[in-house]
């Protein structure tokens, strides 16, 4: 039996050697997104990106980034009774749009 303990962090060779996912170029738009809100609200920038990503894919529209942003702000940062965003609330949000 062994008795070591189980390291929950990942090591440096399990990691991916490059990235697998969507192109970084699909966001270079987005740049100018910049969340000046203190205390921050990167949840809701961060869903607002991606939901208006996949609209833009989908249909070639664009959403209003304030809607956007008024909208997802109500189902991500303030729906919860704590400050700060975690991958549970962006979660949450993109699934109430």
């Amino acid at each position: 039996m062994d008795h070591k303990k189980k390291s929950n962090y990942l090591k440096k060779e399990d990691l991916p050697e490059q990235w697998i996912g969507l192109p970084s170029s699909r966001f270079r738009k987005y740049r100018g997104w910049i969340n000046k809100v203190n205390p921050g609200i990167c949840g809701t920038y961060s869903s607002a990106v991606l939901l208006h990503d996949a609209v833009y894919q989908k249909t070639k529209r664009s959403l209003k980034r304030d809607s956007l942003l008024k909208g997802m702000q109500t189902v991500v940062d303030d729906f919860m009774p704590y400050k700060g965003t975690f991958i549970w609330d962006v979660a949450y949000g993109l699934k109430k749009c």
